[in-house]
């Protein structure tokens, strides 16, 4: 197997970078900002107006990964983009990257923008990054819909055959730095690839803490174990789930119509926890 192929596999989010009609998401110089944001420079793009929505890309993404999300809200949200630390044209800092860094630079700038609270779209690494924002920054969040987090690195959580590839992608990676290669940056790469094997560490304790209205969504033939998927919703307060039918874990970009209006429809209904007996008495049955 051609082992520079599977990155595309492993960094979760692979869409091709791109931008929609005349725009070009996350090089955008009328749109896109840098915010000092926890000891680094913060890359980001605001569009549209009304209710804010934070955007918030997957490993190895950056903002032209959600092109789609970002092009379909806009119309009637105020839609913030960020490259993730150690993405795009952000910073990587020091530190090693982590998920719980990651969320902190997301809740500066949501602070740093002066916003009460922001709507969270996040998917695959975007969506675990949704999830620690809803447990350490619950005062800054509205409702969240998150497609194919996951809360640990195990088998049990994640396709085996993602991890092998994760794992032939960082023995390539060390390869690269050992013969001195500069054609990529190898060591931002290896960060990236680090995070998808070692993290993260959400807790059931910390799920169930969580009160944010927060939809969790995966395709049935995801990534994510959908044993998994719906581990994460029954830990949640106020959960929903859609496990989409045929689709994978690129429904943002190969099917962003399915995914968009499933999305618009949470955000603006009002939240509510459907009852199955509630339901039978109400109709006699």
């Amino acid at each position: 197997m051609n082992r520079l192929l599977p990155a595309y596999l492993v960094a979760l989010l692979l869409a091709p970078t791109m931008g929609i009609g005349q725009v070009e998401y996350g090089a955008n110089s009328e749109s896109g900002s840098y915010a000092q944001i926890n000891g680094i420079k913060l890359y980001y793009e605001s569009y549209g107006n009304g209710d804010p929505i934070l955007i918030i890309h997957g490993n190895g993404g950056d903002i032209s990964s959600m092109s789609n999300q970002i092009e379909h809200f806009r119309n009637e949200f105020r839609v913030i983009a960020a490259d993730s630390r150690g993405h795009g044209r952000s910073d990587s800092g020091e530190a090693q990257l982590t998920y719980r860094q990651i969320a902190s630079d997301l809740a500066a700038l949501v602070n740093h923008l002066s916003l009460e609270k922001v709507h969270i779209i996040g998917w695959s690494d975007g969506g675990i990054i949704g999830l620690i924002l809803g447990i350490e920054f619950p005062e800054l969040v509205g409702k969240m819909a998150l497609m194919a987090p996951n809360t640990r690195p195990d088998q049990g959580a994640v396709d085996d055959a993602l991890i092998e590839i994760a794992r032939a992608r960082l023995a390539h990676i060390d390869e690269m730095l050992a013969n001195g290669d500069e054609s990529e940056d190898w060591e931002r790469a290896k960060q990236q690839m680090s995070m998808i094997l070692t993290q993260p560490d959400i807790t059931e304790q910390e799920l169930e803490s969580i009160e944010a209205p927060t939809l969790i969504i995966a395709g049935d033939r995801d990534f994510i174990s959908n044993f998994h998927t719906v581990e994460i919703f029954e830990s949640l307060q106020n959960g929903h789930l859609a496990i989409l039918p045929n689709e994978t874990h690129f429904t943002p970009v190969t099917n962003p119509d399915l995914f968009n209006s499933l999305v618009e429809k949470f955000i603006k209904s009002e939240f509510q926890r459907a009852d199955s007996m509630e339901v039978a008495r109400q109709r006699e049955l």
